[in-house]
């Protein structure tokens, strides 16, 4: 199955989109990079190995973050969701059950001079009450996580996990995998929607209206700076 592609040029035309064949998941990308989860898009020196690299990141993680946490993680799975949250790279893969936010992160920066992406996918055999990752997988799968922290929650975010082997150098970008897995009947809708550049402030502004913005997505402090910022058009020096 192919995947379908479409330029969207108004958010009235993405919600009629939406409305004809919603979709289960949502990402959306200030530009068309690879569908490939930070671990493996960071340089990683003299290791090599991504699953001997994430278990070295999450070992420091653990000894270096303990006495911040109220509440300390359970196990692997809660460490590798705190360790996407505050951004270090891991094998989770960021998306969204709602389609306006994605369409969010699509545009959301515009000091990049590149169209926007959001990809939808309506996958079939989807594990629902899955509410941790499971790393020793052999197959990409989502999941719903727990609401541990509220960016989770204000994302209404779901993680796509990547499967590790031992050894394994590189990871495959999960657009390349589509159009393999579709045919064996992993996959169902698979679709790619880019935003022209030039439009990305005119989504943004109407996407403001409809209450997606800085504060709805950021929780928080966080949220309200960037909303000032914003507002005031400033821009980090």
């Amino acid at each position: 199955m192919d995947i379908h592609e479409n330029k969207i040029e108004s958010v009235s035309q993405y919600i009629a989109m939406m409305e004809r064949g919603p979709s289960e998941f949502y990402r959306g990308q200030s530009q068309d990079w690879p569908l490939l989860p930070s671990l493996s898009r960071i340089s990683h020196g003299h290791i090599p190995d991504l699953s001997v690299l994430e278990l070295d990141i999450l070992r420091e993680f653990k000894r270096l973050s303990l006495p911040y946490f109220e509440n300390v993680p359970k196990g692997n799975a809660e460490w590798v969701i705190h360790a996407q949250h505050y951004g270090l790279p891991t094998r989770l893969l960021d998306w969204t059950s709602n389609p306006l936010k994605a369409l969010y992160f699509a545009v959301e920066n515009l000091d990049e001079d590149n169209d926007g992406v959001v990809w939808s996918i309506d996958p079939f055999n989807i594990e629902y009450e899955i509410n941790e990752p499971n790393l020793s997988t052999s197959q990409h799968y989502f999941f719903r996580p727990s609401h541990l922290n509220l960016r989770i929650t204000s994302q209404e975010s779901y993680f796509l996990v990547f499967p590790l082997e031992e050894g394994e150098t590189m990871l495959k970008p999960l657009n390349e995998l589509f159009l393999e897995q579709s045919q064996r009947g992993e996959y169902g809708m698979v679709e790619k929607m880019t935003i022209p550049k030039e439009l990305k402030s005119d989504f943004k502004a109407t996407l403001d209206g409809l209450g997606i913005n800085k504060l709805s997505i950021y929780p928080g402090l966080e949220g309200v700076v960037e909303s000032v910022k914003d507002y005031f058009a400033i821009k980090n020096a």
